[in-house]
């Protein structure tokens, strides 16, 4: 309702997700960074935490290269499984850990090649 007065809400376009979290890269011994991660159905990207217009991408990972995903959230943690290395978030919540896990099935999901058309590569490429 427009005259309602209700604050406007910005909204990130269906099948995208976006917001800060810590990800410490392959290996336990790595540090956690925060960075700004954005998700759509085929690809989730990593920026600066600053970077709020998506202007420099410093890393992109093809959701068709996940292999494996796991929810700890407990911990609000994600780990998931790129090329034999795993990949860990942290959320600033268990919500958004949940949010982030949920999301990130669903573009596996939508990755995943359609019956009777040819698989890509492990690589996702």
């Amino acid at each position: 309702n427009r005259g309602s007065g209700a604050p406007t809400r910005l909204t990130i376009p269906v099948g995208m997700t976006e917001g800060l979290v810590q990800r410490r890269g392959a290996g336990a011994s790595g540090r956690w960074e925060q960075v700004r991660l954005l998700l759509d159905d085929s690809s989730l990207q990593s920026y600066d935490p600053d970077d709020t217009g998506h202007k420099q991408c410093r890393e992109v990972t093809s959701v068709r290269a996940i292999s494996a995903i796991n929810l700890n959230a407990d911990k609000c943690e994600i780990a998931f499984v790129v090329h034999d290395d795993t990949i860990q978030l942290r959320a600033s919540s268990k919500e958004d850990a949940q949010k982030w896990h949920n999301a990130l099935l669903h573009a596996m999901q939508q990755g995943k090649p359609q019956a009777g058309t040819p698989a890509n590569s492990a690589a996702g490429f």
